[in-house]
């Protein structure tokens, strides 16, 4: 299994932390979309080539591509997590994670450590060998990250690999989305960014639509905390999308 990790936050407030999980137990939905991407892909003003990102789907044709990117995730045996932390909630404390005298990239590492393993925990009880690619982190202690991750992970008999004959992760590694290979991590980002745009909607007709069109597949009410810190997200939805408001106890 492969899983992809990325994050999403709003610009320049930061208010949203995003992080997504994208789960791929075969190469089931990326051969779908490197199908789309050898007849479409997304364009700038210029008519260039650009990723299939949530940013960039700001035209007709870039939606078009978005939504078939969308529909190839719903046919596929792949699913995704999501968790969405307010960051301005007054019971949100970044000092929380760490000393008063450490750094807020060290306390960050643990905020994505802390929600990122909380994800792959739920989604790996009968998960070995797997591999865990993350996008590139802007807003963390990328190494310090990893270090974590691989020591809850990574170690046969320990933490979340205990009475596991193999790790559950084996592999921890760092990818560009940009790369033709990667094409999955591009998805988790759109998908990423339909539950961003649901809590601060745009402007933008073509990012709210695509927003729109992944609410109706998944049959739900819309992407927002009151409709997912509910009971009445039937189990067949949950097991191919989920998302977590975090609420500290």
């Amino acid at each position: 299994m492969v899983i992809y990790l990325d994050e999403s936050y709003d610009q320049p407030d930061k208010r949203f932390l995003l992080l997504g999980l994208l789960f791929c137990p075969s190469k089931k939905l990326h051969r779908k979309l490197t199908t789309i991407h050898s007849h479409k892909r997304l364009l700038d003003k210029h008519k260039n080539i650009i990723e299939t990102k949530y940013k960039n789907c700001f035209s007709k044709h870039n939606f078009t591509v978005c939504l078939e990117s969308i529909d190839a995730f719903f046919k596929s045996d792949s699913w995704f997590c999501a968790i969405v932390v307010d960051t301005k909630s007054i019971k949100f404390d970044l000092n929380y994670f760490g000393k008063p005298y450490e750094p807020d990239s060290i306390k960050k590492a643990r905020v994505y450590k802390k929600f990122t393993e909380l994800i792959l925990s739920h989604n790996t009880k009968r998960v070995t060998n797997a591999v865990l690619l993350v996008d590139e982190l802007a807003r963390c202690n990328y190494d310090r990250f990893i270090e974590l991750i691989r020591e809850s992970f990574c170690v046969v008999g320990e933490s979340y690999s205990k009475d596991k004959k193999a790790p559950t992760l084996r592999h921890i590694g760092s990818i560009k989305s940009s790369s033709p290979e990667n094409i999955r991590l591009c998805l988790c980002d759109l998908l990423l960014g339909c539950i961003l745009n649901n809590n601060l909607p745009t402007r933008n007709r073509w990012k709210n639509q695509i927003r729109k069109e992944l609410i109706k597949k998944l049959g739900v009410k819309d992407l927002l905390e009151p409709t997912w810190s509910s009971q009445r997200i039937k189990s067949t939805i949950i097991k191919k999308f989920r998302i977590w408001y975090w609420k500290p106890k």
